[in-house]
C-alpha cells in the first residue's frame, strides 16, 4: 500500500488517476493492488422460445390451475374437451419439456412456478436446446471471467490476495444475466428478442477443481464536501472499472481513515480558505437533486479546480488568451520552463502594450537566493548563472517606452503559487508555475481557478495584495540607484496602488531632494509619466522643476507640443507664456509663441525621444 505522491506511476495508470479526478470533488488519495481467486465451473443453460398459448394449451394450464387439480390427467382432458388424447399426450409433453408443467406428477398435471408465470404473460415455452458456458467465479464478488492470466499484474507490484478458495452453489437468480453476457462475449448469443428466445433457467451448474487469480488497483478517492474516501477498482484483466469488484471492496476492505494521508499543498491562507468554502458549496449545489438547473450551471464556467498535467495544458491556452495584464508568483524560476516557446507568450502581450508582473524568492534577500543557487551545480553551469539568465531574457522583452514590459521583482519568503490573468481570472494553487513543466513525472498537484464575472471581488482582492507585496519590494527607492527607473516603471504601471505610488514619488524625487540634482533621472522620469493621466499632475510638476533649471528644454517642448496636437492646445499656450524667455533662447519658438523647431513638428517626433544616460 502506498499513497499517489510517493510514486511516478505509468502513463495508463496515471490517466486513470487523471479521469477520476475529473470527477466533481474527487481527489485520488491512495493507489494499492490486490487479487481475488476464482474457481471455474460449468454453467448448463436451457434456451427457450415463447410463443403464444394454443387453444389446447391454454386449457390444460387453466386446468391445472383450478381446483380440480389433483384430479386432472390427460384423459380426463381428453374425455372433457371430446378430443383425441394422443393430442393431448402431445400437447402435455410439449409443457414438460418447456417446464411449465411437473414431470414429478405425471400422470397427474400440476402446472410449476415457470408455468404460472409465463400462463400469466400469455406465452408458452418451447426448448430450443442447452448450452454450457465455462467461466472464472467468485461467489463473493459475483463476477465472471471466461479466462484469467495470472500475468495481469501492472507495475510488478506485491498483490495481497482477498477471499478465500470457496467451492459455493451459485444463486441462479444473480448469476442468470451475468453469464448469458458472458457467453456473448464467448461468441454464443443465448438470448434473441426478434425470434423471444431466451435463457429459461441453468439446468446444472458444475465446480471443477480449477483456481486462479484475478488483480486489481484500487483507486481511493477523497470526497470534499462528504469528507469521507470511497474506492473505484480497476479490473486489469477486462481493462476497465468494475463496479462489483469497488462494492466488494467498499464492504469488505474499507481503507481506514489511518491509512492514508490527504496531501493539500496549498498554502491556508485567507484566499484558499474561502475558496475551499465555494468548493465546497459548489459540489454540494451539483449533487443536490432538488437544486434547479440554474443553480448547478452558476459555477459551471467560473470556479473549478486541475490537477496534474492538465494544469500546464490549461496554462498554455490561458496565456494565449492574455490581453495586457500578467501576474505570476512562484518561488523559483528556471530555463527549463522559461523556454524560447514561453518568452514567445510573453512577447505578445508585451507587443500589444501590455505587462507582465514576475514575483519570486523563496530565501530572505536575494543575495541569500543567489549563494544558494551558486552551490547547486547543473551541467557545469551554477543554477545561479542560469536564474540570472532568466531574468535578463524576462527584462529584455521591452515595451513602447522603451523600458521592459515584463517586471521581475525578488520578494523573498514567499512559498505561494499564484496567477492573475487582466482582470478575469484568479490561479492559487501548488503548481510551480516557472520551475515545473508538468510535462515529465506528473507530480500531485492541483490548482484552484475562479473567473470574472462571479468572483470578480475575489480576484482583485488578489491583484491587490500581490501588487502590494511589489510595492513593499520597492519602496525604498532612490532617485541615484542605477535601478531607480526600472523600479520606478514597475511601480507606475501596477492598477492598484495608484495613490500611494504617487505619494512616493512626489516624497522620492520632489520633497526630499535638492532641486538642482538629478536633473537627469527626473527627465526620464517625466519622459516615462508623461502619456499616463494616472499620474499627469505629477509630470507636471516634474516639468516645471526641470524649466525652472534650463535642463533638457527641447526634449520637454517636444512632449509639450504633443498635448497641443492632442487638443490641449490652451495647455501648451500657457507653457510657452511661462517659459518664454527659456524656449526663445533654445530657438524653440519664436517671439509670438509658434515652433520654429521643424523636429518638434514632426510627427511622432516624441516617440523619438529617449532617456537620457546618467
Amino acid at each position: 500500500m502506498f499513497g499517489i505522491a510517493d510514486k511516478e506511476y505509468n502513463p495508463a495508470i496515471q490517466e486513470r488517476v487523471n479521469n477520476i479526478e475529473k470527477e466533481l470533488g474527487k481527489e485520488v488519495v491512495m493507489i494499492r493492488p490486490f487479487s481475488i481467486n476464482f474457481q471455474k465451473y460449468n454453467f448448463s443453460l436451457t434456451i427457450s422460445k415463447s410463443k403464444p398459448f394454443n387453444i389446447l394449451e391454454e386449457f390444460i394450464a387453466k386446468i391445472s390451475l383450478s381446483d380440480m387439480e389433483q384430479d386432472v390427467t390427460n384423459q380426463k382432458i381428453s374425455d372433457m374437451l371430446g378430443i383425441d388424447l394422443l393430442f393431448v399426450d402431445s400437447s402435455v409433453k410439449k409443457l414438460v419439456q418447456a417446464g411449465m408443467i411437473s414431470k414429478d406428477n405425471l400422470p397427474g398435471i400440476k402446472i410449476t412456478p415457470l408455468g404460472k408465470k409465463q400462463f400469466e404473460r400469455g406465452f408458452v415455452l418451447t426448448t430450443e436446446g442447452r448450452e454450457t458456458i465455462p467461466a472464472y467465479y467468485n461467489p463473493e464478488v459475483e463476477s465472471l471471467y471466461t479466462t484469467l492470466d495470472e500475468a495481469t499484474s501492472e507495475e510488478g507490484l506485491s498483490i495481497p490476495l482477498y477471499g478465500e478458495n470457496k467451492d459455493s452453489r451459485l444463486t441462479q437468480e444473480k448469476l442468470l444475466g451475468k453469464v448469458v453476457e458472458l457467453a456473448k462475449l464467448q461468441g454464443k448469443e443465448l438470448e434473441k428478442s426478434q425470434i423471444n428466445q431466451f435463457v429459461s433457467h441453468f439446468d446444472a451448474i458444475q465446480p471443477l477443481n480449477d483456481f486462479k487469480s484475478a488483480n486489481y488497483l484500487e483507486y481511493w478517492v477523497y470526497d470534499v464536501a462528504e469528507k469521507s474516501v470511497s474506492p473505484r477498482v480497476w479490473d486489469i484483466q477486462n481493462n476497465k472499472f468494475s463496479d462489483d469488484i469497488s462494492q466488494y471492496v467498499k464492504s469488505n476492505h474499507i481503507l481506514e481513515p489511518e491509512e492514508f494521508e490527504l496531501i493539500d499543498q496549498m498554502e491556508e491562507g485567507k484566499r484558499v480558505k474561502e475558496t475551499r468554502k465555494l468548493y465546497e458549496q459548489k459540489v454540494r449545489i451539483e449533487r443536490d437533486e432538488d437544486a434547479t438547473q440554474e443553480e448547478k450551471l452558476h459555477f459551471k464556467d467560473v470556479y473549478k479546480v486541475l490537477r496534474k498535467d492538465e494544469i500546464k495544458k490549461e496554462l498554455n491556452q490561458a496565456m494565449n488568451e492574455v490581453d495586457k495584464y500578467l501576474f505570476i508568483n512562484s518561488p523559483w524560476m528556471n530555463d527549463d520552463v522559461i523556454d524560447s516557446a514561453f518568452l514567445s507568450k510573453l512577447k505578445r502581450i508585451v507587443d500589444r502594450g501590455g505587462h507582465v508582473f514576475i514575483t519570486w524568492g523563496i530565501n530572505e534577500t536575494l543575495e541569500g537566493e543567489l549563494a544558494q543557487l551558486e552551490r547547486q551545480s547543473v551541467k557545469n553551469q551554477t543554477k545561479k548563472e542560469i536564474t540570472l539568465n532568466v531574468i535578463k531574457m524576462l527584462e529584455g522583452l521591452i515595451g513602447p517606452n522603451g523600458l521592459s514590459s515584463v517586471h521581475v521583482i525578488f520578494i523573498g519568503n514567499t512559498h505561494e503559487k499564484e496567477i492573475v490573468f487582466d482582470n478575469q481570472a484568479h490561479w492559487l494553487g501548488s503548481f510551480n508555475f516557472l520551475s515545473y513543466r508538468g510535462d515529465r513525472r506528473v507530480r500531485k498537484e492541483s490548482v484552484t481557478i475562479v473567473k470574472a464575472p462571479d468572483f470578480s471581488e475575489a480576484i482583485l482582492e488578489a491583484k491587490k495584495d500581490r501588487e502590494s507585496e511589489v510595492f513593499v519590494a520597492l519602496k525604498d527607492i532612490n532617485i541615484e540607484s542605477p535601478d531607480f527607473l526600472k523600479q520606478v516603471n514597475t511601480l507606475i504601471n501596477l492598477e492598484t496602488t495608484g495613490f500611494e505610488i504617487e505619494k512616493l514619488l512626489r516624497h522620492t524625487i520632489l520633497e526630499n531632494n535638492n532641486p538642482t540634482k538629478n536633473m537627469k533621472q527626473k527627465y526620464n522620469l517625466a519622459l516615462l509619466l508623461y502619456k499616463d493621466s494616472k499620474f499627469e499632475d505629477l509630470y507636471f510638476e516634474l516639468v516645471n522643476n526641470l524649466m525652472a533649471e534650463g535642463e533638457l528644454v527641447k526634449q520637454i517642448a517636444t512632449m509639450m507640443y504633443q498635448f497641443r496636437q492632442g487638443g490641449k492646445r490652451e495647455l501648451f499656450a500657457k507653457f510657452c507664456e511661462k517659459y518664454q524667455e527659456v524656449l526663445l533662447g533654445e530657438g524653440v519658438i519664436d517671439q509670438i509663441g509658434n515652433i520654429i523647431d521643424k523636429e518638434i513638428k514632426k510627427k511622432n517626433s516624441v516617440n523619438k525621444l529617449v532617456f537620457v544616460e546618467i
